[in-house]
């Protein structure tokens, strides 16, 4: 019999089964709504109603005037940023804790992405830092709202009057986010929000730009509608764009997720809230601080920091390895983006002349002191094991077994240093 002590990475027993993946979920609803689908030959955004439907309801829940479903969050961003106006040469300042995708559709449209150091507790952008970088050339600010917190959008629309900078929000983590009491996603010109696959909302991939200007939307219109209306004629094609439609099948799934989103965000909100009174006080662990200005959060992560000191001094990943053997699905958070390859050795040359290259940041030796600790220390727990109490109530015990063993094992830490 295996002893209950024992570490499940050497051998001990789990304390919560695998039992495959957990996310996406769906019912029958999605499954219905597929097969009329199906069934009515009308799979195209522009002649369909599912779509239509979706970027009504999902604009209303979010209390903005105009929804516009793409095909992506990534082409989102880079439509919203054309809409704004935003082209070469322009300074676009965005946190460096972000994916990918936000720092690349500044590239796509051959503007320059200026990076800013990141709040410790939030990990959206740091207000005193993003102030510090606006210059003559910036044009734009994109908040992240990591994680499902929402970026301080109090100080971002005062310095975006102050210096007349356009607004695009990334809410790609933050779907019901809200800042004292005002959902994300139209602060400034227009918000971006995903479904792709691991998302609180999914159809595998998928976008939403929301907007409470009419001007910006009907841009984004022609911009993601092969420079078509929304009404479109045939083959009228009034504007430069590219086709980053949706399909009806996609509408459809989401317009199901979106019918118990809410109770889900409820549901969720409760839960992270539980599992931070039952982690309190643990030893090893440090809880973010959620801002009181903060009137919801998403939880598309649930995040705290790892103290290595009190686990023999290993890295966070040897403790990611040993939390993911008990069963806790878990993860780090992005690096910073100036240390990404594509960043650091200037990979999007070809895309600039050489004169732009010159003015462009130093990525590779900039340093973003909160970023980089909170990359070496923060564990993320995503948001599918708030659902249900049973998936989240061994995380406290888990780390707490870890904690213990490694102090009454001292042997086995020299084989756990040796992992990479």
């Amino acid at each position: 019999m295996k002893k209950t002590n024992e570490l499940a990475f050497f051998g001990g027993k789990p304390l919560r089964k695998n039992n495959g993946p957990l996310w996406p979920v769906f019912s029958k609803h999605e499954e219905l709504s597929l097969v009329k689908t199906l069934h009515s030959k009308i799979w195209w955004r522009n002649e369909g109603t599912e779509l239509r439907e979706f970027e009504r309801e999902f604009s209303n829940f979010h209390d903005s005037e105009y929804g516009i479903s793409v095909a992506n969050g990534t082409l989102g961003l880079e439509i919203a940023l054309l809409a704004a106006g935003i082209g070469r040469n322009d300074e676009i300042l965005l946190p460096v804790m972000s994916f990918y995708s936000t720092a690349m559709a500044v590239i796509n449209v051959n503007a320059i992405p200026v990076f800013t150091d990141v709040d410790p507790e939030s990990l959206c952008v740091d207000i005193e830092d993003l102030e510090s970088k606006i210059n003559s050339r910036t044009k734009a600010i994109i908040p992240v709202h990591f994680a499902g917190h929402s970026s301080n959008m109090g100080e971002i629309l005062k310095l975006a009057r102050k210096h007349r900078l356009k607004i695009i929000e990334d809410c790609a983590h933050a779907q019901g986010a809200a800042w004292e009491k005002n959902k994300v996603g139209h602060f400034g010109a227009g918000g971006v929000f995903s479904f792709q696959n691991a998302k609180l909302m999914t159809a595998g991939e998928g976008g939403m730009i929301l907007t409470d200007r009419k001007d910006f939307y009907e841009k984004c219109v022609y911009l993601s509608n092969c420079g078509r209306t929304d009404k479109f004629k045939t083959y009228q094609h009034v504007s430069v764009g590219t086709n980053a439609r949706m399909t009806e099948f996609q509408g459809a799934v989401l317009l199901s997720q979106l019918s118990r989103f809410k109770k889900q965000l409820d549901v969720r909100t409760r839960n992270a809230a539980l599992l931070r009174k039952m982690m309190a006080g643990l030893s090893g662990i440090k809880l973010m601080v959620v801002d009181k200005r903060v009137s919801s959060h998403s939880n598309y992560m649930f995040i705290f920091k790892y103290l290595k000191e009190h686990f023999a001094g290993l890295p966070l990943g040897v403790f990611l390895k040993l939390l993911l053997a008990e069963g806790i699905h878990c993860s780090t958070i992005y690096p910073p983006l100036n240390q990404l390859p594509v960043f650091k050795d200037r990979l999007f040359r070809p895309r600039f002349r050489d004169d732009e290259i010159r003015v462009m940041p130093d990525y590779k030796n900039e340093s973003f002191g909160n970023a980089e600790e909170s990359f070496a220390s923060v564990v993320s727990i995503p948001h599918y094991f708030l659902l249900e109490e049973k998936l989240f109530r061994n995380i406290p015990e888990a780390i707490e077994k870890i904690r213990k063993y490694l102090r009454g094992n001292p042997q086995k830490i020299k084989s756990l240093r040796k992992l990479k």
